[in-house]
């Protein structure tokens, strides 16, 4: 799925929502327990990844958003004394610290790209001074 930048994302899941609304065919869209709606069937429409529903904070207020309202008009099932907030909090966190250890990964590979080069600057050296 093509990575759209953060604007068309949110335009896309904005004509997204105008669609279903129009269409009234959120069935299509929501989970056999209603409590949700599908994410993979959203990005497969929208055309960006799932975590584009996570990390772009204008498509993840529009989704907390539209939930609610789905659940206001029993198009989604309520959620006893939650009001979906805690749900896509924990989603939010889970990403957030997805993240920070793909950073961590990050760091770590150019650590070890470093090292290698500077064992390889060693190697050269000790031949240098160590004929054959």
């Amino acid at each position: 799925m093509g990575r759209l930048p953060s604007k068309k994302n949110a335009k896309a899941f904005e004509s997204f929502i105008a669609e279903r609304k129009r269409l009234k065919d959120w069935d299509d869209y929501v989970a056999p327990d209603r409590s949700r709606l599908l994410r993979r069937k959203i990005v497969g429409a929208c055309g960006f990844s799932r975590s584009v529903l996570l990390q772009n904070r204008v498509v993840a207020g529009h989704l907390l958003r539209l939930e609610k309202e789905l659940r206001r008009r029993s198009v989604l099932r309520a959620i006893d004394g939650d009001d979906g907030e805690e749900h896509l909090k924990v989603e939010t966190d889970r990403d957030e610290k997805v993240g920070s250890l793909e950073d961590r990964a990050r760091l770590i590979e150019t650590s070890v790209r470093e090292l290698r080069l500077s064992i390889e600057a060693v190697e050269r050296q000790i031949d240098e001074i160590l004929p054959g």
